[in-house]
């Protein structure tokens, strides 16, 4: 039978007097004192009330920590939840669990919002993980960001995107661009960044070119990586603040100097600038990275056209 998020929610504030994370120990590990002292309402992975009488409201009962990590999967499974990536739909940039609770859909970081806060609600001391996929790197797509636990001495893996949870051996050879063998496990402020990318990355597709500034100014604090340099040099191109968009792109290639798309827009500021002599430079840089960037060889022939016609 199909749960339904309300009657769950009607149910439980009837069940849950206090309202509460659960740690399901007397001490939780420090991944879970972090998530106290960072997770407070409106950031990304905090449990609304209702979400956190949701989870107890299914784990109820259950002692074992697999199991309730599993009843919470299945029931975000049999709810509905579905996989969108839109950035143009993101009016506030990534979705906070709240949001994906309430909307029934997310792209994998607000997935993993959404189950972190669930299962964290339910006595489960899960964490995010990053997972790299072939060819994202070359365009600045930055990394598939999935949940997991450990349990025992092995570490469990839950992907809303895909779905899955706890694959077997078998079952991660037909993801064979995903590396979820080599999965990273990220500290809930480094994921808060990654949160703060992906609304900069968001507000920069909806030409909301301030707001990404703050949104990846933010994140760069935290973690100084060339995808968030690349998005923030993005940002700053698009606010005519030409000198520290360049600035900001040659820092992301300091730490990354494989992302065609860093190297492509920087030939695209020396383009508008007309000398096209430079920016022919960055777009063979661009496809030198990747060859099959649609957008550095569209840039690149007209760059060329251009100086063959006499501009400098």
């Amino acid at each position: 039978m199909v749960r339904d998020w309300f009657l769950y929610t009607a149910l439980a504030a009837f069940l849950f007097a206090a309202p509460g994370i659960s740690c399901g120990s007397r001490n939780p590990p420090a991944q879970i004192k972090k998530l106290e002292e960072i997770a407070q309402e409106g950031t990304p992975f905090y449990p609304a009330k209702e979400m956190q009488a949701y989870a107890q409201l299914i784990a109820d009962g259950e002692k074992d920590v697999f199991v309730r990590a599993k009843a919470v999967y299945d029931a975000v499974i049999t709810d509905g939840i579905s996989f969108d990536r839109n950035p143009l739909d993101r009016k506030n940039g990534t979705k906070t669990a709240a949001q994906v609770f309430e909307d029934r859909k997310g792209q994998c970081i607000e997935l993993t919002n959404l189950y972190l806060a669930l299962s964290r609600a339910a006595g489960v001391h899960s964490y995010a993980l990053t997972v790299k996929v072939s060819g994202w790197e070359k365009a600045a797509a930055g990394d598939h960001v999935i949940a997991g636990f450990d349990y025992g001495n092995r570490k469990v893996l839950v992907d809303l995107g895909v779905p899955f949870f706890d694959p077997k051996e078998g079952e991660l050879e037909k993801y064979h661009n995903h590396d979820y063998k080599n999965a990273v496990l990220v500290s809930d402020q480094k994921f808060l960044a990654i949160n703060d990318i992906n609304t900069g990355a968001c507000f920069n597709e909806q030409n909301r070119y301030s707001e990404a500034v703050k949104a990846l100014e933010r994140a760069v604090a935290v973690w100084p990586n060339a995808f968030a340099y690349t998005n923030l040099g993005r940002a700053y191109s698009g606010l005519n603040q030409i000198d520290k968009a360049i600035e900001t792109y040659k820092k992301s290639l300091e730490l990354d100097n494989s992302i065609s798309t860093t190297w492509n827009n920087i030939g695209c500021i020396y383009a508008r600038q007309e000398n096209y002599r430079e920016a022919v430079k960055y777009f063979e840089r661009a496809l030198q990275c990747n060859p099959d960037d649609p957008s550095a060889q569209q840039h690149l022939a007209v760059a060329r056209m251009m100086l063959q016609q006499g501009n400098k």
